[in-house]
């Protein structure tokens, strides 16, 4: 019983953090937010250590930011975490098939005229634009000299 009130003492503590971290990054680098999936996963702690400021960020290039990128393995983590086309339509026919009829229906007709992409994905790069346009696109031209 000890250990489980620890452990969620343990948790609280985590969030708690993790908020105060959020509150703070609003109010001194609001550029930092959002700029990957989770505030406290470890790439963004990472950023965070690396480029702990505006001034720091903004002495990133596309190049730089690229070269750091592929110091930390970023790029392989991403393709690791990163459903293919057909993963998310196996996940979708799994999880709510009329959804997935839906959206095949949609795909054949060509109604909406785009492909499928991980919705996901598509979502977190929306996020990040518009949060920290800058540094979303050094990301993005990160990606495109790999």
């Amino acid at each position: 019983m000890r250990w489980l009130v620890s452990a969620r003492n343990l948790i609280a503590h985590r969030v708690s953090v993790a908020n105060q971290l959020r509150e703070h990054l609003k109010r001194v680098f609001p550029g930092a937010l959002g700029l990957f999936e989770d505030l406290d996963s470890a790439i963004s702690l990472k950023f965070l250590t690396r480029f702990d400021c505006q001034d720091r960020a903004d002495w990133l290039t596309s190049t730089r930011l690229g070269a750091w990128l592929k110091s930390v393995r970023y790029r392989n983590m991403a393709l690791q975490r990163t459903l293919t086309v057909e993963q998310f339509k196996e996940k979708v026919v799994e999880v709510k098939a009329e959804l997935a009829d839906f959206l095949n229906l949609i795909q054949i007709t060509g109604a909406l005229n785009f492909h499928l992409h991980p919705v996901g994905f598509i979502l977190a790069q929306h996020e990040i634009r518009s949060r920290a346009p800058q540094l979303a696109a050094l990301k993005d031209a990160a990606f495109d000299d790999a």
